[in-house]
């Protein structure tokens, strides 16, 4: 009797291994995943914000964006999107990019890219929201 008491207890040390060990993986895998080239501007009422990732394509990673109305913020998380959302991936060029139309005309808005799980950010980058097209 003990004997099946000790390997269940056997196995169950050694599937909590193995877990820790897969969770390990996917966190080394996670943060082989970088970005970088931030850039935000006015976009048509809104403030456009763009960035590059890099990184082995099986990886997952979320980038996080954060806003605030000052350079040192404090900043809040307004979007989380995932690596490979298409609806988030620019098909020419292959950049990420978010439009935020939470924005007041006029109003000047500073952006972070957080690598989730990561200490990766980029910015704060600043944007003034204006309305109309690009330049005007």
């Amino acid at each position: 009797m003990g004997g099946r008491r000790m390997v269940a207890a056997v196995g169950v040390t050694l599937c909590s291994i193995l877990a820790l060990m897969v969770q390990g993986e996917r966190a080394e895998a996670q943060s082989r995943v970088s970005i970088y080239d931030l850039y935000v501007f006015d976009w048509l009422g809104a403030v456009k914000v763009v960035w590059k990732a890099a990184g082995p394509e099986e990886d997952e990673a979320v980038f996080q964006i954060y806003r605030s109305e000052v350079q040192n913020g404090p900043f809040t998380l307004i979007q989380e999107i995932r690596r490979g959302d298409r609806d988030f991936l620019d098909p020419l060029t292959g950049n990420y990019v978010f439009y935020d139309r939470k924005v007041k005309r006029d109003r000047s808005y500073y952006y972070q890219v957080r690598l989730r799980g990561t200490n990766m950010v980029l910015g704060p980058a600043r944007a003034l929201a204006r309305s109309g097209p690009p330049g005007t």
